[in-house]
């Protein structure tokens, strides 16, 4: 890589070895360097201080923002030949702004999530189901529980929503979902989609997955009430039954 950045000093390719080893930590070589978006050869040829010309303050710049607070911008500059003050500045306001907006919006998903969980154990408790929280192994669920005295013994729950509102940007075109839940369900178990946005549960209402073994439906929340306020069985190739569980 040419550089088109002049120099302040010299540029220390031991120095800068080190801290990239640092910058790196216990990822692998492909999944670090896909990180910075550079080669892994390229990679390979700095992480073995072999070659002699410094990458620029923006390629460093992307270094130091995927090493997870492992090394500084400013300490990559020094070591490349540059004067941190010429360039860190900005660098350190931005990445602030960015950590700032980030914890926000994470703050936001989380309060999201927490009231759509609490509107369904609200309904669960009003309906008097002997219920207990279930382990998630697979992220694809939001919330599962098991049921006990009734008809089946697991019941999952899918978050559906448009970003910022939740974790997960879920599609209402559930045909995508069908060989998925097939491998993550067994047979007989029963899958909920939930949203507090009518136009999407108008979409689910439409769905399908008449190839699963499963029971589906769509569920409608007021979660600033936290209440329930429909549910419609989604079409699978298990028969309904008015004996299944439900949050109405």
């Amino acid at each position: 890589m040419s550089r088109a950045v002049p120099l302040d000093h010299a540029f220390d390719k031991v120095k800068f070895a080190e801290l990239l080893k640092r910058a790196q930590g216990d990822r692998q070589q492909n999944t670090f360097a896909d990180d910075i978006g550079m080669s892994k050869t390229y990679l390979n040829s700095y992480l073995g201080a072999k070659n002699d010309k410094p990458l620029t303050p923006s390629t460093i710049k992307k270094i130091a923002a995927a090493s997870d607070n492992r090394v500084s911008y400013a300490e990559l500059l020094e070591a490349s030949g540059y004067n941190p003050d010429k360039y860190s500045k900005g660098f350190i306001k931005s990445y602030e702004e960015i950590k700032n907006s980030y914890d926000a919006q994470h703050d936001k998903i989380e309060a999201r999530i927490n009231s759509i969980t609490g509107t369904i154990t609200t309904a669960l408790a009003n309906k008097g189901y002997k219920w207990s929280g279930k382990n998630i192994e697979d992220n694809q669920f939001d919330f599962a529980i098991t049921l006990y005295d009734m008809p089946i013994n697991a019941w999952y729950f899918i978050y559906i929503g448009k970003t910022p509102l939740l974790l997960r940007e879920h599609s209402t075109q559930l045909h995508s979902y069908g060989l998925q839940l097939l491998k993550m369900m067994k047979p007989g178990e029963k899958i909920s989609f939930v949203t507090d946005n009518e136009d999407d549960y108008k979409q689910l209402q439409k769905q399908e997955l008449p190839a699963s073994q499963i029971y589906a439906s769509s569920i409608l929340v007021d979660t600033d009430n936290l209440s329930v306020r429909k549910e419609n069985f989604i079409k699978t190739a298990c028969e309904y039954s008015k004996k299944l569980p439900s949050l109405l």
